[in-house]
C-alpha cells in the first residue's frame, strides 16, 4: 500500500482514514517483513554492524499555517511515524542491530 496514493487530492479518503490503513499494514504486516530481510543481512553479512534510523517526525505543530494540512492531518501522519519507529525499532533490536534516533526536519513544514 502507497500512502501517496491514498492522499490523492479529490480521492475521498481523509488523512486520519488513510493513516488507520496505513497503521493497520503496519502493524500486521510490517514486522514479519522486516524479521525476514533483517535475518538474511544477518545471514550474508553476520559481522556487519547495521544501524537503522528512524522517521524524524517532520510536521511541526508549533507552526501557525502549513499549506493543504490541518494541525489534525499533520498530527495523525506524525502518530503514524512514531508507529513505524516503534516497529522498526523493535524488529532491529531482536536482530541486535543499532538504531538510532534524527532530530526534527528544520523548516519542512510551515
Amino acid at each position: 500500500m502507497r500512502v501517496g496514493r491514498l492522499f490523492k487530492l479529490g480521492s475521498g479518503l481523509s488523512v486520519a482514514a488513510a493513516m488507520s490503513q496505513v497503521e493497520a499494514v503496519a502493524r500486521t504486516q510490517l514486522p514479519a517483513r522486516l524479521d525476514s530481510a533483517y535475518r538474511v543481512t544477518s545471514t550474508h553479512a553476520p559481522h556487519a554492524r547495521v544501524v537503522l534510523l528512524d522517521y524524524p517526525v517532520f510536521y511541526q505543530l508549533g507552526v501557525r499555517f502549513c499549506i493543504g494540512l490541518s494541525a489534525t492531518s499533520r498530527a495523525k501522519i506524525d502518530e503514524g511515524i512514531n508507529l513505524l519507529d516503534g516497529i522498526i525499532s523493535s524488529a532491529a533490536l531482536r536482530r541486535h542491530f543499532t538504531f538510532g534516533y534524527l532530530p526534527v526536519f528544520a523548516g519542512a513544514a510551515g
